[in-house]
């Protein structure tokens, strides 16, 4: 009898639209920095994805209602109201508009939004399930409107408030330490904290969390604006058809540098590595100077700087900067919108990106966007880094390097020995810059903001079930006195070679060096032993853990980050030393790093920062010696969280065997 082929499995439904409240002092009107652009790009991207978005921004007070509300229009969006976010603003003085940090207007915007009815009213209305605040100065103001709701709200459920910090203002504070009681206040308040890059949820993990607890933020990368995508589609576009026909495209000649002239920023490294190149003759006429590493271009490079920045600081660097070029640079001071990046960045062969931090660098993105390739700090400290692809889309460089390292090739000297071997290499220098397109036309506003409802949608499920995300309650003293002999005494288990090494405390009467034999080959080297899929030690589903390892082990062997790629990733177990395999094991990963000490370092900070999202207590570093016959182990104890340091040990003296191989086969699913 013949069996009808089986009928196709229908597509899960679209995941069901959320109601959100966006609270953000600068939104639209009079807009003044990134922040505004970017929660203009994330409400609306939210809104055209089908969700319910309520705006409470602020404005100058020397601008109306009206002129507000108009500026926050969306003249792309459809007709109908739901595809555009509902914006409402309240004054907030205009002596005050223009900045960000603690002389801001926040306490009149919390105070103006509270006392206004209509926007009270708005929010009634809207019955918003999540709360999505823009920076620390959000916070005040959902804790003031919060208290001021109408009864008809303030009956239902509180909605979870999800702290997005756009910009991380601890990290340069004042010796009062001002922003970081704000922030930390807003993290307290939060029920997940979302930030732009690595670096920045780091930091809040380490500095920002209230006490007695652990908090992982979320990453959400920024999204290519949709003005400059479109713009950067249709050159694409155009430079497809001009490949194809007979007109030649334009050379591109510039050396740029796209960045706000802040001191954080670092624009002075751009300045000194012009002097250093024009001192090599990178900007001479042919571009040679009998370096066998100069450029070979036909015609000469310029030296760019854009940048709109006023003020003294500005003014300094952009005169430094045409001294240092000898009068051949050029210098962009106007405002440069999404066709001014065009102009620039169709004529770039080489933008730079001078500092060593950043929470994201999106004129590296827009370069990108364009075809210019940058030379950007490695080690994952730039944020854009870590956008998908773009781990082979950018040259790496070492601002930080001294420049007596390798012979005096550190710092600004190195660096550009690093711009003329890949201005020197016009092949290689189109293929990163062909990938670095890809991956930043691919990161939009529509996926951007899939991901900010992924995390909503997440923080509204705990809300309701009475739980939290990625936040977990810090064993106490007393609790971290009793586990740590504990941790102390590990059994650990790494497969290698479809064969199971146990490494086991030593006791006394134990001698190491240890022979494993021939059959068992252990790789040399420091290995990373994440096992706490169980956060902070407490037991949860089995069948959650094992999906979590192998998610977790994908993620490490992967090579979607800018971070080196481990040695090896190992499947591993964490077995209780007493009572085995019955009374407690966790599924683990053990990454054996690379032997480069800068590249180990990044490797370990990556297992690290996982480990953190999974609500680990504590990792192993164990680091096995000798030889592959003969092998010294040791074992540490690292905390991933401030407030767990009881928990951790030093060189704690191992062995190697294979006594709990068959329990350990028994529970490998």
């Amino acid at each position: 009898m013949r069996v009808p082929p089986a009928a196709p499995a229908s597509p899960p439904p679209p995941p069901r639209p959320l109601r959100v409240l966006v609270i953000t002092l600068e939104f639209a009107a009079s807009t003044f920095s990134g922040n505004g652009v970017y929660a203009r790009s994330q409400a609306r991207a939210l809104a055209r994805a089908g969700h319910r978005v309520l705006v409470v921004s602020g404005r100058p007070d020397d601008l109306d209602d009206a002129a507000a509300e108009s500026a926050a229009s969306d003249p792309t969006a459809d007709d109908d109201d739901a595809s555009r976010p509902i914006v409402r603003t309240v004054p907030v003085p205009a002596a005050t508009w223009g900045r960000l940090d603690a002389s801001c207007g926040h306490a009149a915007f919390a105070s103006a939004a509270a006392a206004s009815r209509e926007i009270t009213r708005a929010i009634a209305s809207h019955a918003p399930e999540v709360v999505l605040g823009v920076d620390w100065s959000s916070y005040p103001a959902w804790a003031a409107l919060r208290d001021a709701l109408p009864s008809s709200i303030s009956q239902q459920p509180v909605p979870p408030f999800v702290y997005s910090n756009f910009r991380v203002f601890s990290r340069t504070d004042d010796a009062r330490g001002t922003h970081r009681a704000l922030e930390a206040a807003a993290v307290a308040g939060a029920a997940a904290v979302v930030a732009l890059c690595e670096d920045d949820a780091d930091f809040v993990a380490a500095r920002l969390a209230p006490r007695g607890a652990a908090v992982a933020p979320f990453v959400v990368l920024p999204p290519l604006r949709e003005d400059v995508r479109a713009m950067a589609t249709e050159m694409a576009s155009e430079e497809e058809e001009e490949t194809h026909g007979d007109e030649a495209l334009p050379r591109r000649r510039y050396v740029t540098c796209v960045v706000r002239l802040s001191p954080e920023k670092e624009p002075e490294r751009f300045v000194d590595l012009v002097r250093e190149l024009r001192a090599r003759g990178t900007f001479d006429d042919d571009g040679r100077n009998g370096d066998d590493a100069c450029v070979t271009t036909a015609s000469s490079l310029t030296p760019v700087l854009c940048a709109s920045t006023s003020g003294a600081y500005a003014d300094d660097i952009r005169a430094r900067f045409v001294e240092a070029s000898g009068g051949k640079g050029k210098v962009v001071a106007d405002f440069v919108d999404a066709r001014g990046l065009r102009d620039v960045f169709s004529r770039t062969t080489l933008n730079v990106h001078p500092c060593a931090r950043d929470a994201y660098g999106m004129t590296v993105v827009e370069a990108a966007a364009f075809g210019a390739p940058s030379i950007v700090q490695g080690g994952g400290g730039v944020g854009c880094t870590g956008l998908v692809g773009f781990e082979d889309a950018f040259v790496r460089a070492d601002w930080t390097a001294a420049a007596a390292a390798e012979g005096g090739g550190g710092g600004v000297a190195g660096v550009a020995d690093v711009a003329r071997r890949a201005l020197a290499d016009a092949d290689a220098l189109r293929a990163i810059a062909a990938r670095a397109r890809t991956a930043a036309l691919a990161w939009d506003e529509a996926a951007n903001a899939s991901a900010v409802a992924d995390v909503l949608r997440q923080v509204v499920d705990a809300h309701g079930a009475n739980e939290t995300v990625r936040r977990w309650t810090l064993p106490s003293e007393e609790e971290q006195r009793a586990l740590a002999p504990i941790w102390a005494n590990p059994a650990l288990s790494i497969l290698v070679n479809d064969h199971w090494v146990t490494i086991r405390r030593a006791d006394e009467s134990t001698d190491t060096p240890t022979d494993i034999g021939t059959d068992t080959v252990l790789p040399l080297g420091t290995y990373v032993v994440l096992t706490a899929y169980n956060p902070m030690g407490k037991r949860t589903d089995d069948a959650v853990n094992a999906e979590r390892h192998a998610r977790l082990r994908a993620r490490l062997a992967s090579s979607s980050s800018p971070a080196p790629a481990p040695r090896a990733v190992f499947q591993s177990r964490s077995v209780d030393p007493t009572g085995g395999a019955d009374a407690w094991h966790e599924p683990g990963v053990a990454v054996l790093l690379p032997t480069d000490p800068s590249e180990a370092a990044a490797v370990r900070l990556r297992a690290m920062r996982l480990a953190r999202g999974c609500g680990q207590a504590g990792a192993y570093e164990v680091v096995v010696g000798g030889d592959e016959k003969n092998v010294d182990v040791a074992a540490a104890v690292v905390a991933c969280f401030p407030g767990l340091e009881t928990l951790t040990c030093e060189n704690v003296r191992m062995r190697v065997s294979d006594v709990m191989k068959a329990t350990i086969e028994e529970i490998t699913p």
